[in-house]
């Protein structure tokens, strides 16, 4: 019984994990990049910049504690919004408009 629970679990909580690392990988990485730059020929090099370091960075902080990978992408990837989020705000671009 208890194989079948963490069978459930496990299949139940994939789906998630996998949400949180799509998200913190495709979308965290524009938005980040869209604070500090307008052109979309830097923002794309800038996005691919932060999502490989949060990838990176992620795989080699997960392997010392043993945590999943997608909560140490998760976390690279909202500082460096927030980095960016500063950079943006002290260069003057403030709040981007669509």
């Amino acid at each position: 019984m208890f194989g079948v629970l963490i069978g459930l679990v496990t299949a139940l909580a994939v789906p998630i994990v996998g949400a949180i690392l799509v998200l913190s990988v495709l979308i965290v990485p524009g938005a980040a990049a869209n604070r500090v730059t307008a052109n979309p020929l830097l923002a794309t090099v800038v996005a691919i910049v932060i999502a490989e370091v949060a990838l990176v960075g992620g795989t080699i902080l997960s392997l010392a504690p043993g945590l999943p990978i997608s909560a140490y992408v998760a976390t690279i990837g909202f500082v460096a919004y927030l980095l960016c989020r500063l950079v943006g705000r002290l260069r003057g671009r403030g709040a981007v408009r669509a």
